[in-house]
């Protein structure tokens, strides 16, 4: 069986699973994937490389690899590889959807962590696939995105809404950039749609088909003056203990000076270097790129008092001011909570049955109190 529980390390409640008679870290679920069947799917863990690298662990000959996979189905085939902490699904096939558990281990460590994989039959409007907003009126760029494990054969071609003819490149308001970037000149809400990189790629001298799909919508109202993209307001940012947060603040300028905007980032209405993360966090200088700037709020290390915490981007020239507000959630933060509820639960225990014992004193001592005290009064 396996069992979870919580030890505490330092300042952080660190979760645990018994696999068998090791106890492993419990690396929070990594972000669902979503394919198409037929393709070359590379699954990778970025939230073990992350805790791998904060812990600072030695991977070497020592260490073990080891996935389980639930499928939902219950037929198996070849196919499926393990090579340097990712799966390769050659081709992916729609049995391959489930989740994928792995363990890895050596003599002096053990982490262990899940993704969810959906590979569908064929592509259509009601597949999950990542989402891109943009306005109306400016140039708009895509990225064909995980391309670098790949030995590519070719650049993308790019096509819209699952149609067989792709995009006229070149031609009108698309160009491609730097081979895996599409630019749509002067975007507009016609331009609404599902766009897909498609290449054939090499791996083990067998050419496979690669595609990624982005989900484009536009937003009707042009500006002449400048707007957060990124964070949205109300949103959450979510990571797990011990990591290493960075968090872009995105403004579109418009047709306003870069260079005569501010942005700025604020800790629980605090600017960064006074509030209480001030030790640990710092925000990088003004980045500018054609009417798009940049300013990030890098947490060297998310404690678990960080769970909660406000985060709030301004944006402010001399035509008007801007606020949105985003929040640091932590996978971990319930559990933790359970069991730190659960230690003041006994807590409260000892002090009941103490007090309780209290109440039992004999009965003459009880009323010499009691008459000391309305004699006092």
């Amino acid at each position: 069986g396996v069992t979870s529980f919580q030890r505490k390390s330092g300042q952080n409640e660190v979760a645990l699973v018994v696999v068998g008679s090791d106890s492993c870290v419990l690396v929070g679920p990594e972000i669902p994937d979503y394919r198409v069947q037929g393709e070359a799917v590379i699954i990778r863990f970025p939230f073990l490389e992350d805790a791998i690298n904060y812990r600072r662990l030695r991977v070497d000959s020592s260490s073990s690899f080891h996935v389980r996979h639930s499928s939902l189905r219950s037929e198996r085939r070849d196919g499926v590889m393990l090579t340097e902490r990712r799966i390769l699904l050659l081709p992916s096939h729609p049995s391959d959807s489930g989740t994928y558990t792995y363990i890895f281990r050596s003599d002096t460590f053990c982490l262990t962590g899940s993704i969810t994989v959906m590979i569908y039959e064929e592509e259509e409007p009601n597949i999950t696939v990542m989402p891109y907003t943009a306005r109306a009126g400016e140039d708009t760029d895509i990225v064909c995105p995980h391309l670098k494990y790949f030995k590519r054969s070719e650049n993308p071609k790019w096509y819209k809404d699952f149609q067989s003819t792709a995009l006229p490149i070149g031609k009108g308001q698309y160009t491609v950039e730097r081979g895996i970037i599409l630019a749509i000149k002067n975007i507009s809400v016609k331009d609404e749609g599902f766009y897909t990189c498609r290449l054939s790629v090499i791996f083990n001298n067998t050419q496979y088909n690669v595609s990624r799909t982005w989900r484009v919508q536009v937003s009707a109202s042009s500006h002449s003056f400048a707007y957060i993209v990124f964070p949205a307001n109300g949103s959450f940012i979510e990571s797990h203990l011990g990591a290493r947060l960075v968090i872009q603040c995105m403004v579109s300028v418009g047709n306003q000076l870069a260079q005569s905007t501010d942005v700025t980032w604020m800790v629980n209405d605090q600017s960064v270097e006074n509030s209480y993360l001030g030790g640990r966090a710092f925000q990088t200088d003004k980045s500018i790129s054609g009417k798009h700037l940049e300013v990030q709020l890098v947490i060297l290390e998310l404690l678990e008092e960080d769970n909660g915490t406000e985060l709030k981007c301004v944006c402010q020239n001399e035509v008007q001011k801007q606020e949105v507000v985003t929040q640091i959630k932590l996978e971990d933060s319930e559990s933790v909570w359970l069991v730190g509820a659960a230690a003041s639960s006994c807590f409260m225990l000892v002090v009941c049955v103490f007090a309780y014992h209290l109440c039992q004193r004999p009965q003459k001592p009880r009323d010499y109190v009691l008459a000391r005290q309305d004699s006092t009064m």
